[in-house]
């Protein structure tokens, strides 16, 4: 029988879809001795190495606050000099996150994998919710300015694709059909990973662009007409990219929504109005999202879920002029 259902938060007011679950999935056990339980902090890097520095510092800090055994990976294409006995380099043969991500995480040994961003320096309350959230058991990611996420459910959904751009929202969209994750609202959160690569110029600079360009498209399985309205490059060197998509090995994953964004979006959203990063909070750690106002005009218009929220979406986000 159908229903209206009014959910209240923060002044939000939202009127979903009959068929529409918005109760968290079920939490499924985790079956590690707590005392034998490792985490891997681990990241990839392309430039910007003195800002690096701070953010272990920071990482390894937030390591020794949680109490458990970790290490720090870090693949990078340069060498990276600190020194320490949980930090372990790995250089990266080319300029690719997704490929540094899949090959930090494949040389870690922990049973959580934790990604960060090596331009952050993050604060030691982030110890406080990582441990929380390992110590549930829940084989849900956690994202957030750091993705939590168990080995196990890391290889059931398979680790990050070759991707100079995007990488991140692919992963999100196969665990989003899956076990689905909880989004810890952070304003650091990059939604869409397109990375700030050090500049190549001439002829290798605008290929770079063309090949970023393309592995956004396909890691947030965008038509044309998407790729146009959403990323931020010139049209010419779009359509370039989503012609190249055409001739890549990688191909994208394909969700029933119209794209891996709205597929992603759509989880978000139901995350924060089901507010299951309560279970992890700390005081004054829960930040808005940052959303230009491109996405969500782009959102209301394409997703069913955003286009629902009634009012006061500023309690849930920050709009920003661009992406």
């Amino acid at each position: 029988m159908s229903q209206f259902i009014l959910l209240l938060m923060h002044g939000v007011c939202f009127m979903p879809d009959k068929n529409l679950e918005l109760k968290p999935k079920r939490i499924i056990d985790v079956k590690v001795p707590r005392h034998t339980l490792k985490i891997s902090f681990c990241s990839a890097l392309i430039g910007h190495y003195d800002a690096a520095i701070k953010s272990i510092k920071s990482i390894e800090r937030i390591g020794e606050e949680i109490g458990l055994e970790y290490e720090i990976i870090l693949s990078s294409d340069k060498d990276i000099n600190y020194d320490s006995s949980h930090f372990k380099n790995v250089r990266l043969a080319s300029r690719n996150y997704g490929q540094g991500k899949r090959q930090s995480s494949s040389f870690s040994s922990g049973d959580y994998i934790i990604i960060f961003n090596p331009l952050i320096e993050y604060g030691i309350e982030k110890a406080d919710i990582i441990s929380q959230f390992i110590f549930s058991r829940n084989k849900k990611a956690l994202i957030s300015d750091l993705m939590i996420i168990s080995r196990e459910t890391l290889e059931l959904n398979g680790s990050w694709k070759e991707l100079r751009n995007g990488e991140d929202i692919d992963l999100l969209a196969r665990l989003a059909a899956n076990y689905g994750f909880i989004v810890y609202p952070s304003s650091k959160f990059e939604i869409i990973s397109r990375h700030d690569y050090p500049r190549l110029t001439g002829i290798k600079g605008l290929i770079e662009r063309i090949l970023g360009t393309r592995d956004l498209i396909i890691g947030a399985s965008y038509n044309l007409r998407d790729s146009l309205d959403l990323i931020n490059e010139n049209p010419l060197i779009v359509i370039f990219a989503y012609i190249a998509c055409r001739f890549s090995r990688t191909k994208p994953y394909r969700t029933r929504s119209r794209n891996n964004y709205i597929a992603v979006m759509d989880a978000i959203l139901e995350s924060i109005i089901i507010k299951d990063y309560e279970l992890y909070t700390v005081e004054n750690a829960v930040e808005k999202i940052k959303l230009s106002k491109k996405e969500l005009i782009y959102l209301k218009r394409y997703s069913k879920l955003w286009s629902r929220i009634k009012s006061n979406i500023n309690e849930i986000i920050e709009l920003q002029e661009s992406l």
